[in-house]
């Protein structure tokens, strides 16, 4: 990865899909990275993260605890980065509530962005935070301008595509939605 005052390019085979700016976007994830100094934080655009309190594919990862969002968010965006929050797995209908508890304890704490995988907590989040921005997390398998359509229709702001896409399938993808699109281009690396 490279960066220069304007942009960040990604040095890969495949050509990054880039954002509505055409500025590729550089995510880091890590529990090591968010809370130490310098690491990927010191050049990423948004640091994705889950918390103990579940309801993130990151489970055996050392999620943060909900109580310490206000800080992370402030640590995240004191780095000039914004502070994206995975809710990406499926929400029990016994499980709404809790959901709903983090959703607005992700806007009160200055999230950035959710990432989702169920539509139900996608309405959560348009229905009590409508200022938070909404991504289709790759478990949501949106892969095509028709999935899109719905994904906007839920309030998704930006679709992970799926990793199976070829670099032509999300060209035609892009060319036939309104919505950004975020890509794995390395492994775990995002870039959209």
């Amino acid at each position: 990865v490279r960066r220069s005052s304007s942009r960040i390019g990604v040095t890969s085979a495949a050509v990054p899909v880039m954002n509505q700016m055409g500025i590729a976007i550089v995510f880091a994830l890590s529990y090591n990275m968010l809370l130490g100094q310098g690491g990927m934080l010191s050049f990423g655009h948004a640091v994705y993260f889950g918390l103990g309190e579940g309801f993130n594919a990151r489970a055996r990862a050392a999620n943060f605890a909900l109580a310490t969002l206000p800080e992370i968010c402030a640590r995240v965006h004191r780095a000039g980065a914004r502070a994206y929050l995975a809710l990406n797995t499926l929400v029990f209908e016994g499980e709404l509530g809790q959901a709903e508890e983090i959703v607005r304890a992700a806007a009160a704490a200055g999230g950035d962005a959710l990432i989702v995988q169920d539509p139900a907590i996608a309405l959560v989040a348009r229905a009590v935070c409508p200022q938070l921005e909404v991504h289709a997390s790759t478990q949501m398998t949106i892969c095509n301008a028709d999935a899109a359509r719905f994904a906007a229709r839920l309030g998704v702001t930006r679709v992970v595509v799926p990793r199976e896409l070829s670099v032509a399938e999300i060209r035609r993808f892009k060319a036939e939605s309104t919505l950004e699109l975020e890509v794995f281009v390395h492994g775990a690396l995002c870039v959209s």
